[in-house]
């Protein structure tokens, strides 16, 4: 995560990044959702558009939630999906 952290960092421009997580084979503790959390609110003025792949319902709600409560304005421009053919169209259409 610090790797790709950094990269979006250094990249030129402002909410100008679509971004794909692909969660399928994560355990989503509650460590790790917010180990994500933060990665998420430093890389924010980069990110245009932020999908979620592969997580169940409960976690997205806890996601969600979680992102609601620390006022992430992310949260707006994040979607969830279970499948991924969906979620590249959605991330790369205008």
């Amino acid at each position: 995560m610090k790797a790709e952290e950094d990269f979006i960092l250094l990249s030129p421009g402002r909410k100008n990044r679509r971004i794909w997580i692909d969660l399928y084979e994560t355990n989503l503790t509650d460590d790790v959702i917010e180990a994500l959390l933060s990665h998420l609110q430093k890389i924010d003025e980069k990110v245009f558009r932020l999908c979620l792949v592969g997580c169940s319902l409960l976690k997205r709600e806890k996601i969600a939630r979680k992102m609601t409560r620390k006022k992430m304005d992310m949260a707006k421009q994040i979607r969830f999906f279970s499948d991924p053919e969906k979620a590249k169209q959605w991330l790369v259409r205008e």
